[in-house]
């Protein structure tokens, strides 16, 4: 081989090394997106998460209010019956 092959050898690898270096950036860069949209995902995740079960906590003391009014209007009816005899 002479000088002037080992030169192109030569420029032809730093080219490729410089492209190959630019494809490492491109993909860090796509993964640290990734990454990032994946912990968004995770806290929307959480937050929705915590909302139904706050949603699930609020209809049961709505049950639980309903059962206790449906026994006062139960128990009134049964006063008023009786004070109708």
């Amino acid at each position: 081989m002479d000088v002037d092959e080992v030169r192109k050898v030569a420029q032809r690898t730093a080219q490729s090394t410089h492209a190959i270096g630019e494809m490492i950036v491109h993909i860090q860069k796509g993964s640290d997106a990734a990454v990032k949209q994946i912990a968004d995902g995770v806290a929307t995740i959480e937050t929705g998460s915590a909302l139904a079960n706050h949603a699930g906590e609020s209809i049961e003391a709505s049950k639980t209010s309903t059962r206790k009014v449906a026994g006062a209007v139960a128990g009134i009816s049964n006063a008023a019956r009786e004070q109708r005899l």
